[in-house]
């Protein structure tokens, strides 16, 4: 593979959009669960926040399981009292109904609770994710085949 400075260029424009927009997200998703009280206590132990990323990755795997929608689809939950005044069943595709949003459920609302406790525990910490995600990812560029021919 050959390399020159414009690839380099675009390389490096590309990665700085991609942190932007992630450090945005960062400030974002921690601000609100700042304002939400998640963050209310004075010592919060780092090991705990970790152990709720994996609930969530543990919930992702729930919803394989229980098969709600396929795995690309984003569905939303409703009460079950409200669902049936609207004629819905409590899981819909529908995200909002006169105005009542649903609750977003499934793999891919499981896979986006990983990555917001992800951002919002390491804007607390100070923990350079955003960095890490670029630089981890251009070192995984280098790899070979599955790195040495790992089976998972």
């Amino acid at each position: 593979m050959t390399h020159n400075m414009a690839d380099e260029e675009l390389d490096l424009g590309w990665r700085m959009r991609v942190a932007s927009g992630i450090n945005d997200l960062k400030r974002e998703v921690y601000a609100t669960a700042r304002e939400h009280g998640w963050w209310d206590d004075p010592n919060p132990n780092i090991g705990e926040k970790i152990a709720l990323i994996h609930s969530e990755a543990s919930e992702a795997l729930e919803a394989v399981r229980d098969d709600v929608a396929p795995l690309q689809a984003i569905v939303y939950e409703y009460p079950a009292v409200f669902a049936a005044q609207h004629g819905l069943n409590t899981v819909s595709m529908y995200p909002d109904v006169d105005g009542t949003m649903g609750k977003p459920v499934g793999v891919a609302s499981e896979m986006a609770d990983i990555i917001i406790r992800v951002l919002d525990t390491c804007e607390h910490f100070g923990i350079p994710v955003t960095r890490a995600l670029v630089e981890k990812h251009a070192y995984n560029k280098t790899r070979s085949h599955r790195h040495g021919d790992k089976r998972f």
